[in-house]
């Protein structure tokens, strides 16, 4: 049975009329009864009765009728399912964050509209400590990247989206011997300990620090290296020293801890989304098209 038989045995079985299937299918009449002929030879079953012009399905043409069209829709839906596969409608995409980040609320919204607009491609979410995340991204571990650009943007597989931007700040304790100190300044805090993740332990990190000292006229910071953005809180409620972070790292923060923003002169802070420039998951282009429309 070749696709071209079922075509015109399902226009025939339609119509109930050869001539008119004929004319509609764009083949002589000649040829749509023989295709015909042959179909019923192949199955073994008559599959019309033929008044003249006119003709009716047998039962088992019936039969054969129900299951084609059955058929035909199963394709169908099988072809715009590989469309909508090939052109991201649908899929599947990973979106993965730091894990101790505190994602904009511009981004949710995003992701919000990202499902509304396509709820036929699965979401899946991975939080990952600040690393290098390149390996994750080219194996296909993870399709999307939010995280800040300090590490990330020497890598030239990588494509990224520029998602939002904050000031960095000193964060201090209530506790600290110098919070009630008035005009209190950053040079203050010179020569006192300095918290950062051990995942912050990096040249960029370091160079970004560098550069507030440097601005400041005040020697490079003395850091101790903990494992979690929790500890250094803990340590700061602690009266224990300060932190430069920004709202990325710690947007509600309690309330015996306080702030002191650096410089505006200072470059900001860039949180951004990467991606694999030779990436084959056509979703990716989707979710970053909406975002970059923003």
């Amino acid at each position: 049975m070749t696709s071209k038989q079922v075509e015109l045995y399902l226009e025939a079985a339609r119509m109930e009329n050869l001539t008119l299937a004929a004319e509609k299918s764009f083949v002589s009449k000649a040829t749509m009864s023989r295709q015909l002929a042959a179909l019923e030879e192949e199955l073994g079953y008559q599959l019309f009765y033929h008044m003249g012009n006119a003709i009716r399905l047998t039962p088992e043409g019936e039969i054969l009728k129900d299951t084609l069209e059955k058929m035909d829709v199963l394709m169908q839906k099988g072809l715009q399912d590989m469309a909508d596969v090939h052109e991201g409608r649908r899929g599947h995409l990973v979106l993965g964050f730091t894990s101790d980040m505190c994602i904009p609320d511009a981004y949710l919204r995003e992701i919000d509209i990202f499902r509304r607009k396509y709820p036929d491609i699965r979401l899946s979410y991975v939080a990952k400590p600040f690393t290098n995340y390149v390996n994750d991204l080219e194996s296909g571990a993870i399709d999307i990247m939010l995280s800040h650009d300090m590490s990330m943007v020497k890598y030239k597989t990588l494509d990224r989206l520029l998602v939002a931007e904050a000031r960095r700040k000193l964060y201090y304790g209530i506790r600290h011997p110098l919070a009630g100190k008035k005009d209190l300044s950053i040079k203050d805090f010179a020569g006192d300990i300095h918290w950062a993740s051990v995942n912050a332990d990096t040249p960029e990190q370091r160079a970004s620090l560098k550069q507030i000292t440097d601005y400041y006229g005040i020697p490079q910071f003395q850091t101790e290296y903990v494992a979690t953005t929790h500890e250094i809180v803990f340590h700061l409620q602690l009266g224990e020293g300060f932190s430069i972070m920004d709202d990325f790292v710690l947007q509600n923060k309690s309330d015996d801890i306080r702030t002191l923003p650096v410089a505006e002169e200072l470059p900001l802070i860039r949180l951004s989304i990467f991606w694999n420039r030779n990436h084959t998951n056509p979703c990716i282009p989707l979710f970053c098209d909406l975002v970059r429309r923003r």
